[in-house]
């Protein structure tokens, strides 16, 4: 069984306070969740 973690997140020119917890917790989450979870982060860009 495939364990997937994918963290989705708006692309902002300047981060703010969000996008770094949300940078931080894409930093943490693999180690935390250990090799059996594969942890993808989205990025979803306006046009």
């Amino acid at each position: 069984m495939t364990r997937r973690l994918a963290l989705a997140t708006m692309s902002m020119g300047e981060p703010m306070g969000q996008q770094v917890y949300e940078r931080e917790l894409d930093r943490l989450a693999q180690g935390v969740l250990g090799e059996a979870w594969t942890v993808d982060r989205v990025v979803v860009k306006t046009m």
